[in-house]
């Protein structure tokens, strides 16, 4: 097993959806539904539910709630990992409309709010 090298902890949101566009998106072009896999503070990985027309270096924006305050959140980034057409990693660009801080917390929050639940019973 390869030691993880990363500098920031990645949190695995359970069944947290989102949409995703290509950032160059018309107005009248449809989202692809996608599923969280996980969320750091430099980036996120997707796994979309069907194909998307998009390769690596590709600018994307993903739009959700947040999961606890149902809050809309949007996150714009570039494709820099893609090991099949379903699973995308982006790596956070430019504008978010809240903090990815925010986002975290929420996710943490949930997950912490679960696991509190599962060891009382």
């Amino acid at each position: 097993m390869k030691p993880n090298r990363r500098s920031n902890q990645r949190i695995k949101p359970r069944n947290l959806r989102a949409d995703v566009f290509p950032s160059a998106a018309k107005p009248h072009e449809k989202s692809v539904d996608a599923h969280i896999i996980d969320i750091s503070k430099s980036g996120i990985r997707i796994k979309v539910d069907s194909p998307m027309q998009c390769e690596i270096g590709d600018y994307i924006k993903i739009t959700m709630s947040l999961p606890d305050s149902g809050n809309p959140f949007t996150i714009h980034g570039k494709i820099t990992r893609q090991p099949d057409h379903s699973e995308l990693g982006i790596q956070y660009t430019g504008f978010q409309d809240r903090s990815i801080d925010d986002m975290l917390f929420e996710c943490i929050k949930l997950d912490d709010l679960f696991l509190l639940i599962k060891n009382q019973s």
